[in-house]
Protein backbone atom coordinates (compact mmCIF):
# COMPACT_ATOMS: atom_id res chain seq x y z
CA UNK A 1 0.00 0.00 0.00
CA UNK A 2 1.54 3.27 -0.71
CA UNK A 3 0.22 6.83 0.73
CA UNK A 4 0.91 9.85 0.72
CA UNK A 5 0.95 11.84 3.86
CA UNK A 6 0.71 15.58 3.80
CA UNK A 7 1.67 17.72 7.41
CA UNK A 8 2.45 21.61 8.07
CA UNK A 9 1.81 21.42 11.86
CA UNK A 10 5.57 19.78 12.30
CA UNK A 11 5.89 20.02 16.11
CA UNK A 12 5.08 19.38 18.93
CA UNK A 13 2.24 16.43 19.60
CA UNK A 14 1.33 16.28 16.24
CA UNK A 15 4.91 16.14 14.75
CA UNK A 16 5.53 13.24 17.12
CA UNK A 17 2.46 11.18 16.15
CA UNK A 18 3.57 11.39 12.38
CA UNK A 19 7.18 10.42 13.76
CA UNK A 20 5.98 6.87 15.58
CA UNK A 21 3.11 6.28 13.72
CA UNK A 22 4.63 6.48 9.63
CA UNK A 23 7.61 4.30 11.30
CA UNK A 24 5.27 1.72 12.99
CA UNK A 25 3.42 1.66 9.45
CA UNK A 26 6.83 1.26 7.65
CA UNK A 27 7.61 -1.70 9.98
CA UNK A 28 4.39 -3.05 8.38
CA UNK A 29 5.08 -2.60 4.98
CA UNK A 30 3.30 0.81 3.74
CA UNK A 31 5.19 2.87 1.10
CA UNK A 32 4.68 6.67 2.75
CA UNK A 33 5.60 9.92 1.40
CA UNK A 34 5.43 12.85 3.51
CA UNK A 35 5.04 15.99 1.95
CA UNK A 36 6.20 18.42 5.11
CA UNK A 37 6.45 22.38 6.04
CA UNK A 38 9.85 22.97 7.26
CA UNK A 39 8.55 26.18 8.51
CA UNK A 40 7.76 25.17 12.32
CA UNK A 41 9.94 22.10 12.60
CA UNK A 42 10.68 21.84 15.95
CA UNK A 43 13.31 19.28 17.93
CA UNK A 44 11.15 16.43 18.06
CA UNK A 45 10.58 16.89 14.37
CA UNK A 46 14.83 17.25 13.13
CA UNK A 47 15.20 14.18 15.64
CA UNK A 48 12.61 12.11 14.09
CA UNK A 49 13.70 12.52 10.63
CA UNK A 50 15.92 10.59 10.66
CA UNK A 51 13.99 8.09 12.23
CA UNK A 52 11.60 7.92 8.85
CA UNK A 53 14.19 7.80 6.44
CA UNK A 54 15.95 4.98 8.35
CA UNK A 55 12.47 3.19 8.10
CA UNK A 56 12.30 3.99 4.17
CA UNK A 57 9.96 6.96 4.56
CA UNK A 58 10.32 9.35 2.01
CA UNK A 59 10.63 13.60 3.26
CA UNK A 60 9.93 16.04 0.46
CA UNK A 61 9.58 19.89 2.11
CA UNK A 62 7.28 22.05 1.06
CA UNK A 63 7.46 25.27 2.63
CA UNK A 64 3.79 26.01 3.82
CA UNK A 65 1.45 28.02 6.42
CA UNK A 66 -0.88 27.20 9.02
CA UNK A 67 -3.42 30.00 7.63
CA UNK A 68 -4.71 29.92 3.86
CA UNK A 69 -1.95 31.84 1.55
CA UNK A 70 -2.73 33.02 -1.85
CA UNK A 71 -0.07 30.70 -3.41
CA UNK A 72 -1.92 27.31 -2.14
CA UNK A 73 -3.66 26.99 -5.46
CA UNK A 74 -0.10 26.67 -6.55
CA UNK A 75 0.68 24.15 -4.17
CA UNK A 76 -1.81 21.80 -5.21
CA UNK A 77 -0.71 22.03 -8.63
CA UNK A 78 2.63 21.31 -7.21
CA UNK A 79 1.20 18.26 -5.43
CA UNK A 80 -1.02 16.83 -7.84
CA UNK A 81 2.07 17.13 -10.35
CA UNK A 82 3.51 15.12 -7.36
CA UNK A 83 1.02 12.52 -7.34
CA UNK A 84 1.50 11.80 -11.41
CA UNK A 85 5.19 11.54 -11.18
CA UNK A 86 5.40 9.49 -7.91
CA UNK A 87 2.32 7.69 -7.39
CA UNK A 88 -0.28 6.15 -8.03
CA UNK A 89 -1.33 6.27 -3.83
CA UNK A 90 -4.08 4.30 -2.77
CA UNK A 91 -4.31 7.30 -0.19
CA UNK A 92 -3.38 10.52 1.32
CA UNK A 93 -3.60 11.15 5.19
CA UNK A 94 -3.66 15.36 5.85
CA UNK A 95 -2.43 16.26 9.29
CA UNK A 96 -3.56 19.28 11.60
CA UNK A 97 -5.69 21.32 9.48
CA UNK A 98 -3.73 22.67 6.47
CA UNK A 99 -2.52 19.14 5.74
CA UNK A 100 -6.16 18.46 6.46
CA UNK A 101 -7.12 20.87 3.88
CA UNK A 102 -5.08 20.25 1.08
CA UNK A 103 -5.59 16.24 1.22
CA UNK A 104 -9.49 16.57 0.28
CA UNK A 105 -8.77 19.80 -2.21
CA UNK A 106 -6.72 16.90 -3.89
CA UNK A 107 -9.52 14.62 -3.57
CA UNK A 108 -11.81 17.00 -5.23
CA UNK A 109 -9.28 17.32 -8.49
CA UNK A 110 -9.57 13.85 -8.41
CA UNK A 111 -6.60 12.44 -6.16
CA UNK A 112 -6.32 9.23 -4.08
CA UNK A 113 -9.36 9.36 -1.26
CA UNK A 114 -8.42 11.29 1.73
CA UNK A 115 -8.22 10.35 5.76
CA UNK A 116 -7.70 13.33 7.79
CA UNK A 117 -6.45 13.66 11.44
CA UNK A 118 -7.37 17.19 13.18
CA UNK A 119 -5.36 16.59 16.47
CA UNK A 120 -7.64 19.20 17.81
CA UNK A 121 -10.34 21.21 15.99
CA UNK A 122 -9.32 24.80 14.97
CA UNK A 123 -12.94 25.14 14.52
CA UNK A 124 -13.07 25.21 18.94
CA UNK A 125 -10.83 28.24 19.06
CA UNK A 126 -12.46 31.39 20.29
CA UNK A 127 -14.27 33.89 17.83
CA UNK A 128 -14.43 34.60 14.21
CA UNK A 129 -11.27 32.11 13.49
CA UNK A 130 -13.47 29.33 14.95
CA UNK A 131 -16.09 30.14 13.02
CA UNK A 132 -14.22 30.47 9.77
CA UNK A 133 -12.51 26.91 10.33
CA UNK A 134 -15.81 25.45 10.68
CA UNK A 135 -17.42 26.61 7.19
CA UNK A 136 -14.21 24.95 6.03
CA UNK A 137 -14.27 21.60 8.08
CA UNK A 138 -18.15 21.62 6.90
CA UNK A 139 -17.39 22.46 3.33
CA UNK A 140 -14.70 19.73 2.98
CA UNK A 141 -16.61 16.69 4.98
CA UNK A 142 -18.18 15.37 2.03
CA UNK A 143 -14.51 14.71 0.21
CA UNK A 144 -13.20 13.17 3.54
CA UNK A 145 -12.95 9.15 3.40
CA UNK A 146 -12.23 8.75 7.17
CA UNK A 147 -11.82 10.81 10.19
CA UNK A 148 -9.64 9.62 12.65
CA UNK A 149 -10.54 11.39 16.13
CA UNK A 150 -7.94 10.63 19.41
CA UNK A 151 -10.68 10.97 21.45
CA UNK A 152 -14.07 10.53 21.63
CA UNK A 153 -14.59 13.95 22.13
CA UNK A 154 -13.04 14.85 18.91
CA UNK A 155 -15.31 12.27 17.48
CA UNK A 156 -18.03 14.27 18.74
CA UNK A 157 -16.83 17.36 17.41
CA UNK A 158 -16.41 15.82 13.69
CA UNK A 159 -20.05 14.95 13.77
CA UNK A 160 -21.02 18.00 15.41
CA UNK A 161 -19.43 19.53 11.90
CA UNK A 162 -21.01 17.10 9.36
CA UNK A 163 -18.88 14.42 9.46
CA UNK A 164 -20.89 10.91 9.30
CA UNK A 165 -20.97 8.76 12.14
CA UNK A 166 -19.84 6.42 9.91
CA UNK A 167 -16.73 8.04 8.65
CA UNK A 168 -15.01 8.68 12.09
CA UNK A 169 -13.20 6.10 13.65
CA UNK A 170 -12.04 6.29 16.97
CA UNK A 171 -8.14 5.82 17.39
CA UNK A 172 -6.39 7.11 20.23
CA UNK A 173 -2.54 8.01 20.86
CA UNK A 174 -0.32 5.52 22.33
CA UNK A 175 3.15 5.36 23.28
CA UNK A 176 5.54 2.54 23.20
CA UNK A 177 6.71 2.24 26.70
CA UNK A 178 9.99 1.00 26.36
CA UNK A 179 11.43 4.28 24.52
CA UNK A 180 9.90 6.41 27.35
CA UNK A 181 12.88 6.48 29.84
CA UNK A 182 12.33 9.06 32.47
CA UNK A 183 15.60 10.11 34.75
CA UNK A 184 15.00 9.46 38.54
CA UNK A 185 13.53 12.14 40.25
CA UNK A 186 16.65 12.90 42.18
CA UNK A 187 18.58 13.50 38.49
CA UNK A 188 16.09 15.16 37.13
CA UNK A 189 15.66 18.04 39.93
CA UNK A 190 19.58 18.06 40.38
CA UNK A 191 19.70 18.62 36.09
CA UNK A 192 16.55 21.21 36.68
CA UNK A 193 17.93 23.26 39.50
CA UNK A 194 14.95 21.87 41.69
CA UNK A 195 15.17 21.84 45.35
CA UNK A 196 15.06 17.77 46.32
CA UNK A 197 12.62 18.76 49.26
CA UNK A 198 10.18 21.17 47.76
CA UNK A 199 7.06 20.57 46.04
CA UNK A 200 6.18 20.61 42.61
CA UNK A 201 3.31 21.47 40.36
CA UNK A 202 4.37 21.53 37.23
CA UNK A 203 3.02 22.17 33.64
CA UNK A 204 4.68 20.64 30.06
CA UNK A 205 3.65 22.15 26.79
CA UNK A 206 3.48 25.13 24.55
CA UNK A 207 3.04 28.63 26.04
CA UNK A 208 -0.05 29.78 24.09
CA UNK A 209 -3.53 30.45 24.47
CA UNK A 210 -4.85 26.64 23.87
CA UNK A 211 -2.73 25.71 26.41
CA UNK A 212 -3.90 28.45 29.13
CA UNK A 213 -1.31 28.24 31.19
CA UNK A 214 -1.98 31.74 32.84
CA UNK A 215 -4.73 29.98 34.61
CA UNK A 216 -2.35 27.77 36.25
CA UNK A 217 -0.67 30.68 37.56
CA UNK A 218 -3.54 31.90 38.90
CA UNK A 219 -4.57 29.12 40.58
CA UNK A 220 -0.92 28.84 42.05
CA UNK A 221 -1.60 32.33 43.56
CA UNK A 222 -4.98 31.10 45.22
CA UNK A 223 -3.04 28.42 47.11
CA UNK A 224 0.67 29.49 47.56
CA UNK A 225 0.72 31.08 50.70
CA UNK A 226 -1.16 27.89 52.50
CA UNK A 227 1.64 25.64 50.51
CA UNK A 228 4.92 27.67 50.95
CA UNK A 229 7.11 24.49 50.03
CA UNK A 230 5.73 24.51 46.80
CA UNK A 231 7.11 25.46 43.45
CA UNK A 232 5.50 26.00 40.13
CA UNK A 233 7.49 24.98 37.28
CA UNK A 234 6.77 25.98 33.20
CA UNK A 235 8.52 23.87 31.08
CA UNK A 236 7.90 25.19 26.87
CA UNK A 237 8.34 27.88 24.93
CA UNK A 238 5.67 30.74 23.81
CA UNK A 239 4.00 34.08 23.10
CA UNK A 240 2.60 33.87 26.56
CA UNK A 241 6.16 33.57 28.23
CA UNK A 242 6.96 37.45 28.90
CA UNK A 243 3.50 37.45 30.20
CA UNK A 244 3.59 35.24 32.92
CA UNK A 245 6.71 36.36 34.20
CA UNK A 246 5.19 40.01 34.27
CA UNK A 247 2.56 38.14 36.03
CA UNK A 248 4.35 36.31 38.47
CA UNK A 249 5.99 39.24 39.23
CA UNK A 250 3.12 41.38 40.09
CA UNK A 251 1.69 38.91 42.32
CA UNK A 252 4.63 38.34 44.66
CA UNK A 253 5.46 34.69 43.21
CA UNK A 254 8.16 35.32 41.18
CA UNK A 255 10.56 33.50 43.43
CA UNK A 256 7.79 30.58 43.42
CA UNK A 257 7.83 30.25 39.64
CA UNK A 258 10.00 28.59 37.00
CA UNK A 259 10.64 28.80 33.20
CA UNK A 260 12.61 25.92 32.03
CA UNK A 261 12.03 26.55 28.35
CA UNK A 262 12.08 23.58 26.31
CA UNK A 263 13.20 20.16 27.98
CA UNK A 264 12.36 16.54 27.10
CA UNK A 265 9.62 15.20 28.87
CA UNK A 266 11.39 11.90 30.20
CA UNK A 267 14.11 14.97 32.10
CA UNK A 268 11.06 17.01 33.65
CA UNK A 269 8.09 14.87 34.88
CA UNK A 270 10.24 13.00 37.26
CA UNK A 271 11.00 16.36 39.01
CA UNK A 272 7.06 17.16 39.40
CA UNK A 273 4.62 15.75 41.97
CA UNK A 274 2.00 16.84 39.89
CA UNK A 275 0.90 17.30 36.37
CA UNK A 276 -1.43 20.00 35.62
CA UNK A 277 -2.70 21.01 32.17
CA UNK A 278 -5.36 23.45 32.11
CA UNK A 279 -5.90 23.29 27.98
CA UNK A 280 -9.03 25.23 26.36
CA UNK A 281 -9.03 22.65 23.95
CA UNK A 282 -7.53 19.71 23.03
CA UNK A 283 -7.07 16.49 20.91
CA UNK A 284 -5.13 13.85 22.97
CA UNK A 285 -1.91 15.39 24.88
CA UNK A 286 1.11 12.82 24.46
CA UNK A 287 2.00 14.89 27.86
CA UNK A 288 -0.79 13.07 29.40
CA UNK A 289 0.50 9.88 28.52
CA UNK A 290 4.07 10.61 29.34
CA UNK A 291 2.91 11.61 32.96
CA UNK A 292 0.62 8.28 33.36
CA UNK A 293 3.64 6.92 32.46
CA UNK A 294 5.71 8.90 35.43
CA UNK A 295 3.09 7.85 37.82
CA UNK A 296 1.93 11.35 38.45
CA UNK A 297 -1.62 12.46 39.37
CA UNK A 298 -3.00 14.79 36.48
CA UNK A 299 -5.26 18.38 37.00
CA UNK A 300 -6.42 18.54 33.43
CA UNK A 301 -9.37 20.57 31.95
CA UNK A 302 -12.12 18.36 30.60
CA UNK A 303 -11.65 18.79 27.24
CA UNK A 304 -10.11 16.54 24.26
CA UNK A 305 -8.92 13.07 25.37
CA UNK A 306 -8.01 13.89 29.67
CA UNK A 307 -10.92 11.93 29.91
CA UNK A 308 -9.16 8.91 28.39
CA UNK A 309 -6.23 9.62 30.67
CA UNK A 310 -7.87 10.62 33.81
CA UNK A 311 -9.98 8.68 36.08
CA UNK A 312 -11.43 11.49 38.09
CA UNK A 313 -10.48 10.81 42.10
CA UNK A 314 -8.49 7.94 41.05
CA UNK A 315 -5.63 9.14 39.30
CA UNK A 316 -6.11 13.05 39.35
CA UNK A 317 -8.96 15.42 38.45
CA UNK A 318 -11.02 16.63 35.78
CA UNK A 319 -11.89 20.86 35.84
CA UNK A 320 -14.25 22.72 34.06
CA UNK A 321 -12.47 24.83 31.41
CA UNK A 322 -11.00 28.37 32.62
CA UNK A 323 -11.88 27.79 36.31
CA UNK A 324 -9.51 28.78 38.12
CA UNK A 325 -11.24 28.16 41.32
CA UNK A 326 -11.72 24.18 40.55
CA UNK A 327 -8.02 24.33 39.34
CA UNK A 328 -7.00 25.73 42.93
CA UNK A 329 -9.30 23.31 44.89
CA UNK A 330 -7.48 20.17 42.79
CA UNK A 331 -4.47 21.65 43.90
CA UNK A 332 -5.38 21.95 47.57
CA UNK A 333 -6.41 18.24 47.72
CA UNK A 334 -2.82 16.99 46.08
CA UNK A 335 -0.49 19.04 47.78
CA UNK A 336 -1.97 18.60 51.27
CA UNK A 337 -2.52 15.19 50.98
CA UNK A 338 1.41 13.28 49.99
CA UNK A 339 -0.51 9.90 50.81
CA UNK A 340 -2.96 10.94 48.14
CA UNK A 341 -0.54 11.87 45.35
CA UNK A 342 1.05 8.38 45.99
CA UNK A 343 -2.05 6.37 45.72
CA UNK A 344 -3.20 8.32 42.53
CA UNK A 345 0.29 7.58 41.10
CA UNK A 346 0.39 4.07 41.35
CA UNK A 347 -3.10 4.48 39.90
CA UNK A 348 -1.42 6.35 36.79
CA UNK A 349 0.84 3.36 36.06
CA UNK A 350 -1.41 1.64 35.92
CA UNK A 351 -3.29 3.38 33.39
CA UNK A 352 -0.44 4.15 30.83
CA UNK A 353 -0.72 0.47 29.40
CA UNK A 354 -4.28 1.56 27.92
CA UNK A 355 -2.37 3.45 25.48
CA UNK A 356 0.35 1.92 23.19
CA UNK A 357 1.61 2.46 20.00
CA UNK A 358 1.09 -1.03 18.92
CA UNK A 359 -2.54 -0.44 18.97
CA UNK A 360 -2.67 3.03 17.43
CA UNK A 361 -0.70 1.61 14.25
CA UNK A 362 -2.49 -1.90 13.99
CA UNK A 363 -5.72 0.72 14.16
CA UNK A 364 -4.97 2.86 11.62
CA UNK A 365 -3.44 0.28 9.47
CA UNK A 366 -7.10 -1.87 9.89
CA UNK A 367 -8.69 1.41 8.66
CA UNK A 368 -6.24 2.00 5.28
CA UNK A 369 -7.48 -1.69 4.32
CA UNK A 370 -10.82 -1.06 4.92
CA UNK A 371 -11.05 1.74 2.68
CA UNK A 372 -8.82 0.17 -0.09
CA UNK A 373 -10.66 -2.45 -0.11
CA UNK A 374 -13.96 -0.17 -0.33
CA UNK A 375 -12.71 1.59 -3.39
CA UNK A 376 -11.72 -1.02 -5.03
Amino acid sequence: MRVLWLIEATGGGTARHVVELASGLAEQGLKIHIVFSPRRADAVWVRGSDQLVERGVRLIPLSMRASPELNDPRKLYWLRNYIVKHGPFDLSHGHSSKGGALSRLLRIGGGPPSVYTPHAFATLRSGIQGKIYSLAERALAPYTAALIAVSPEEAEEAQRLGYSKERVRVIPNGLDPTSFRPLSRCEARDRLGLPQEMQVVGFLGRLDSQKNPDLLLSAFSLVATHFPRTLLVFTGEGPLRQLLVTRASALGLIDRVRFLGFRPPEEVLPAYDILALPSRYEGFPYVLIEALLSGLPIIATRTGGAALAVVEESNGYLIPRDDALALARALTNLLGSQSLRKKMGIAARERAHKFSLKQMVVSTLDLYRDLVDFEQ
